[in-house]
């Protein structure tokens, strides 16, 4: 009981980090994020991890030249 409610307050902290983190260019906010998704949910690491791999490749293409 007392480590479930350690991961989940930890899971809030990392999120509010990652939320500051997207405001400051400084601070890289989506390190944060993913890892606290995580600790708060720990049942959708799955669909988190899949929608971070769909993201990456999205980014990574590049437009077609005409």
């Amino acid at each position: 009981m007392i480590i479930r409610s350690l991961k989940f307050i930890s899971g809030i902290i990392l999120v509010l980090i990652g939320l500051i983190g997207l405001v400051m260019p400084i601070l890289p906010g989506w390190l944060f994020l993913i890892p606290g998704l995580i600790l708060i949910k720990p049942s959708h690491k799955e669909k988190i991890l899949f929608h971070v791999e769909k993201w990456k490749t999205k980014i990574g293409k590049k437009p077609p030249h005409p």
